[in-house]
Order: C-alpha cells, then sequence, then structure tokens
C-alpha cells in the first residue's frame, strides 16, 4: 500500500515525532510513503529519512490547507491517510468529504478535557470533531483515557476506536539516553537534580512546576530544576524564573 501521513508541522511535540518515526519505519519497510505538512519547520524536520517524500502543503495556518490537501487527496485517492494530530483530522476530515472509499486513519492523542474551556470554543470544536471524525475507518486512541473521552463525548462511535501506545521508538533512542548532559558544575556538587522532560507548551504547565520548585528552594538551599525540551513557551519560562528568583537554579536545555 501507499502511505500518507499527515502532521501540522515538524516541531518538538511528541505528535509531530510520532509522525515522522511512522514515516521512516513504514519506509524501511519498502512502502512507498509521503509526508504531508502543513508548515514546513521545526527541528524534527532533519529525522525524517531521505527515502520519504515531503509534500509541503505550503500554508501559513492549518485551515488554509483545506484546499490544497483536497487536490493532492484528489490526485492520490489509492492512499492510506493517516493523520497523527487533531487539527489536522478535522482538516483532513473536511478535505475528504464527498470522496468515496478513501482509506482514513485519525489518531487521537489527548482526553477532550484540554479543549478550550470556554463554552462556545468548546462546542465548536466538539462539533467539527463529531462531523469530520466520521470520514475515518478507524480512530487511534494513544490510551485509554483518551479512548473513553472519544465516547462519552459522541465523537466516535467505541467500535471504531482501537487503542495503540505512542509507536516506534528510534533507532537511536538507547544511544541517545546515554549522552551526558552538559550542566554547570554547582549543579554536579551535591545538587539534587528535579528532571522535567516536555515541550514548552501551555499544554505541558510548567509555570506551575516552577512555582512550586520556588516553595521548596526556600528551604532546600541544594535543590535544583533541569528542564528539557523545546517550544515557544521558553521565553515566558525563563522570565518567570527571574520573577521567582530561582533563575540561578532552573536550567532550561534543549533537546
Amino acid at each position: 500500500p501507499k502511505i500518507a501521513i499527515i502532521a501540522t508541522s515538524f516541531s518538538g511535540g511528541g505528535a509531530e515525532r510520532v509522525a515522522v518515526n511512522l514515516a521512516n519505519e513504514f519506509s524501511k519497510s519498502g512502502l512507498e510513503v509521503d509526508f504531508l505538512v502543513i508548515r514546513n519547520k521545526g527541528p524534527n524536520k532533519v529525522l525524517l529519512n531521505a527515502s520519504v517524500t515531503l509534500v509541503d502543503l505550503n500554508v501559513s495556518r492549518t485551515i488554509k490547507s483545506l484546499i490544497p490537501l483536497r487536490r493532492y487527496i484528489k490526485r492520490n485517492d489509492d492512499r492510506f491517510y493517516i493523520s497523527v494530530i487533531r487539527d489536522a483530522n478535522i482538516v483532513l476530515g473536511l478535505a475528504a468529504l464527498g470522496i468515496n472509499n478513501l482509506n482514513v486513519v485519525f489518531r487521537e492523542a489527548n482526553p477532550l478535557s484540554n479543549l478550550p474551556q470556554a463554552w462556545l470554543p468548546s462546542f465548536i470544536y466538539k462539533s467539527l470533531m463529531r462531523y469530520t471524525y466520521r470520514k475515518s475507518k478507524l480512530v487511534i486512541a494513544n490510551s485509554n483515557d483518551t479512548k473513553l473521552s472519544l465516547v462519552h463525548s459522541s465523537i466516535v462511535e467505541e467500535s471504531r476506536i482501537r487503542v495503540i501506545p505512542n509507536p516506534v521508538l528510534s533507532e537511536d533512542y538507547l544511544q541517545s539516553t546515554k549522552i551526558p548532559l552538559s550542566i554547570p558544575e554547582e549543579y554536579e556538587d551535591g545538587a539534587r537534580i528535579i528532571l522535567s522532560v516536555g515541550r514548552l507548551s501551555r499544554q505541558k504547565d510548567f509555570p506551575t512546576l516552577i512555582r512550586a520548585f520556588s516553595r521548596v528552594a526556600k528551604d532546600r538551599p541544594n535543590v535544583k530544576l533541569v528542564i528539557i525540551g523545546d517550544g515557544d513557551e521558553r521565553v515566558r519560562l525563563l522570565q518567570l524564573c527571574g520573577e521567582l528568583k530561582v533563575a540561578s537554579r532552573v536550567m532550561i536545555l534543549p533537546y
């Protein structure tokens, strides 16, 4: 089979890394793989194997990819489509409407509790999901909680959901765990390290961690905080460390 994998970008998030890993592994298995990306930038781009065909939809926002994505689908209706993140799922579902017998699989990585809390945006999001997710032949949930969230919100019936944990570790995974962190000597000399790893985004809520650390740090001078991750919240987190007067005891390192 020919496979098309769709992601919003090559950003440092887990969904984007899953998309790249899947594309690479499918390609190594001898399958023909296209990788469709809405915004062609981000740190995961260098990880995409040369054997995977990169298709740049070349738009600035996810919703603007609707027309170029539909054009691609009409030219390639024999492919299996895998979308790995919610916004791309919705756009793919809209782009595929009216095209019969299309093989579409959506991956859902979060329970619906992370939708906007305001009533109207949440209602619009859920309505779009209910309308577009019926285009999929299957929905992959990364956990049982995610599955139950989709079922209880009437997004998709339980019979069309399969729970599959995040797949495919890259070949260099074990090697990368052995790479030492480059940290100042004062972090190594008897310090107790609190380590957190994740994308620097609002969803991960690192400000709560930093505020909690600032309270612990008052009574424990040997405790340090190391955060490993990339994302658009980096500057805000560094500013918060300064405001809480813990900047000298917090390190934010890239992946």
